[in-house]
């Protein structure tokens, strides 16, 4: 059984019953190499459930994440979370993570050498007009 059958019948999830990659060669969303993205994001921009499946894959813990998703790679989708301020769902040290948006979290961006998301920034630029 292809990885996509087992995860299209582990969740029952209508939308995934409209995807575009039912019938796609796994290996084409989830490339040994970890390159050749172009063929599976031609087959998501062209499905009508791709933000469902996005959606889907921003759930995905951090350390299991791998292949495309809703037309986006794992580097990509980390960057989706950054902006919207979705964390805490990784597996090992950002267990404990605190939500972003506030001073202490736009600390801890610069500490791990990432770029503050924008609800951290808004946080400490609120927080530096407020001093």
């Amino acid at each position: 059984m292809s990885i996509l059958e087992v995860l299209y019948q582990s969740v029952a999830a209508p939308w995934r019953l409209q995807a575009r990659c039912q019938d796609a060669d796994p290996d084409t969303f989830f490339p040994p190499d970890g390159h050749n993205l172009d063929h599976a994001r031609l087959l998501c921009g062209q499905c009508p459930v791709a933000g469902e499946c996005l959606d889907e894959a921003l759930k995905i813990a951090r350390s299991d994440d791998f292949g495309v998703w809703g037309g986006t790679s794992p580097q990509e989708r980390e960057t989706i979370r950054r902006e919207r301020g979705i964390v805490g769902m990784a597996l090992g040290h950002e267990r404990n993570r605190k939500p972003c948006g506030n001073p202490a979290a736009y600390a801890r961006h610069l500490r791990l050498g990432e770029d503050p998301c924008p609800l951290c920034r808004e946080a400490e630029s609120a927080y530096r007009s407020a001093a």
